[in-house]
């Protein structure tokens, strides 16, 4: 593992699988403002299951796609759950792929929000396959407006990332916002690669 001088990170899983038809994905952590990614097949980002369009990631991709994403989203995600990802349109901007995930609301653990965070995860990988996407963005979650604990959400990030197979999906890079957050993220990593 090696860590470059903009705090950018790549760490390839390296655990062996029983299953030889089993694709591992690399996992790269960056340090940065998460709407300067484009170097990726797709970006997820997340709402509450009233859609409302809360937080700067939500508002700075609302501002680069504009009103028809708020349309798209309101005409296609029916009764949103938490833990569910939609794809967006491919033909709605000219960016990478979108994927909306309905985040449960944090509740300082007493709502089985790890369960519900998982289910999210898991579904945004879903979708990333059956979308054909090789490469997927994500923002670390931690400290930010919904309050979810920066260390769980990264170790509960590497655990879904670790249990599944993978035919299409070939990266995901997690983008954090503070210095803080991407060490928590990269210890994660480190952790579950053990």
């Amino acid at each position: 593992m090696t860590i470059d001088d903009d705090m950018s990170q790549s760490v390839a899983e390296h655990a062996a699988s029983a299953n030889p038809e089993r694709k591992n994905v690399q996992i790269r952590i960056t340090h940065g403002h998460y709407t300067d990614v484009r170097d990726c097949g797709a970006m997820v980002f997340f709402m509450p299951e009233n859609l409302e369009w809360k937080g700067p990631v939500n508002t700075d991709i609302l501002a680069h796609v504009g009103p028809k994403l708020d349309d798209y989203v309101l005409e296609h995600v029916i009764k949103p759950k938490a833990g569910n990802a939609y794809a967006i349109a491919p033909d709605i901007w000219d960016g990478p792929r979108l994927i909306v995930a309905i985040l449960p609301v944090w509740d300082w653990g007493m709502n089985d929000e790890e369960r519900a965070l998982k289910r999210c995860y898991r579904q945004i990988l879903d979708v990333a396959e059956q979308e054909g996407i090789e490469s997927l963005s994500l923002p670390a979650f931690g400290a930010g407006r919904r309050e979810y604990p920066t260390r769980k959400a990264a170790r509960w990030l590497m655990s879904v990332l670790r249990e599944r197979e993978y035919s299409r999906l070939r990266e995901v890079q997690i983008v954090c916002k503070t210095v803080e957050i991407f060490v928590d993220y990269r210890e994660a990593v480190v952790s579950a690669l053990g």
